[in-house]
């Protein structure tokens, strides 16, 4: 069984702590051969230079411990500790001094590109990736708090459009629908099998034939009739065919009809919501 893990990562600091530890290295490893052959004295780095340094580390190791990178995160631990150490002890670097620092950073820079080569890491489009996991209900509180056994659906749809998986985030766009149509059958006091859409809608659109613009109201006659239209628009436009594997969609369409999924359940959870069971 393979195991997905989506880690959100700042991959600007990713990028600039292994250029700088990179940079680094190559420059301590030079100071660290003229030291030992006397071309230069015991190297002075600046605290600011250090603590850059230090930080670049300290941010490895926090995505180290992020993606569980067992071998990179020993290295890196092992190099955050030496470095702090020597950094508040010693004034100026010997090369024996450096040769350990550049050491440490190698082994770090090496664990990480080893351990990385063995992943597969999937760059989710500026576009769509708020999609995967947002701050508040893709479709609204509403219709959180009126469909709440439609939030897995949608929460899945809103995953699969962060990771381009069009044919699969309208497969759960139009479950997420259920809970809402079966509010509206509730509503009307009809009764058909659940998972017998084309019946459900028959049943609405004729009881809503009974209801009586003097004994309900025109609004509420026409607000139904919409409602149950709408649902059938969209049972033949798009559950039939991606229920049964007539259609493929694209990006374009499948955006399309999220954000059309997303408008009608917000009209819906306006005047319906699921009843305890």
């Amino acid at each position: 069984m393979r195991l997905w893990i989506v880690i959100k990562l700042d991959s600007r600091n990713s990028l600039a702590a292994m250029s700088l530890i990179g940079g680094a290295i190559s420059e301590f490893r030079l100071h660290a051969q003229l030291i030992a052959a006397n071309i230069e004295r015991p190297l002075v780095i600046s605290h600011e230079r250090r603590q850059s340094f230090l930080n670049a580390l300290i941010c490895l190791k926090e995505i180290a411990n992020d993606l569980n990178l067992v071998s990179a995160r020993a290295a890196v631990t092992e190099a955050v500790e030496y470095c702090s150490h020597c950094f508040v002890n010693i004034g100026a670097f010997s090369s024996a001094d450096l040769n350990n620092i550049f050491g440490l950073g190698d082994r770090v820079l090496h664990a990480f590109s080893s351990e990385m080569d063995a992943r597969i890491v999937f760059v989710m489009s500026t576009a769509h990736a708020d999609f995967y996991s947002p701050v508040e209900p893709l479709f609204g509180r509403s219709v959180e708090h009126a469909f709440p056994s439609a939030s897995a659906d949608i929460s899945e749809a809103g995953k699969c459009r962060s990771l381009g998986r069009w044919t699969a985030c309208v497969m759960h766009l139009m479950r997420a629908l259920e809970p809402a149509l079966l509010a509206l059958q509730a509503e009307v006091q009809v009764n058909a099998p659940k998972e017998q859409w084309d019946q459900i809608i028959n049943q609405i659109e004729a009881k809503i034939r009974e209801i009586s613009g003097r004994t309900h109201g025109k609004v509420n006659e026409q607000w139904y009739s919409e409602a149950a239209s709408h649902f059938r628009l969209i049972k033949n436009a798009w559950r039939n065919r991606a229920q049964h594997l007539h259609d493929r969609y694209d990006e374009e369409r499948a955006v399309e009809i999220y954000n059309s999924v997303q408008a009608f359940m917000r009209h819906l959870a306006t005047r319906l919501s699921e009843r305890p069971s």
